[in-house]
């Protein structure tokens, strides 16, 4: 089994909306919008800094899955656990209408919405992104705040998933 060493990260977000307006005579108006956001990760437990990490390509089929931050297996056969979320990344694949993943809702949900059975829908070609790199993060507490629940309705749909913190 392998162990990870040194983690670092860079996160870049980049938005841009132009919008033309036109009001029917030889008068036309553009609108430019151009957010960034960046955030640099260094390997270790304080602000800005992680130490583990979790990423993987799954399809979940008609039932909801439950992954569970204290216990997950990577691509190198690691076992993750986490005892701090700092970041979730998760990309619905799916193009199709009404191929809608749900995020959160389990009574023992990690606490990143206000209740526990609170959810998020993540649309096709949708991604859901949230960051907390304060020292502080997202507690994972094994039994009753450590499960990330991916719910895909009646469909098959495959999704791209990345969780970064601090390990236990």
């Amino acid at each position: 089994m392998s162990t990870l060493t040194y983690v670092t990260g860079v996160l870049n977000l980049t938005l841009n909306i132009l919008c033309d307006k036109t009001s029917g005579d030889v008068s036309e108006v553009r609108e430019s919008l151009n957010v960034t956001g960046s955030d640099t990760m260094a390997n270790g437990i304080l602000i800005d800094q992680q130490d583990e990490y979790y990423a993987d390509r799954r399809t979940v089929a008609a039932a909801a899955e439950d992954l569970d931050l204290t216990s997950l297996t990577d691509a190198l056969n690691r076992t993750v656990s986490f005892q701090k979320v700092k970041g979730i990344f998760i990309k619905n694949l799916s193009v199709s209408a009404g191929e809608i993943l749900t995020v959160g809702g389990d009574a023992n949900s990690l606490p990143f919405l206000t209740t526990a059975t609170d959810s998020i829908k993540v649309g096709p070609d949708g991604l859901l992104l949230l960051t907390a790199p304060s020292v502080a993060g997202i507690t994972v507490t094994g039994g009753t705040g450590d499960i990330i629940q991916i719910d895909p309705g009646a469909a098959s749909i495959t999704y791209d998933i990345v969780i970064w913190g601090i390990k236990t």
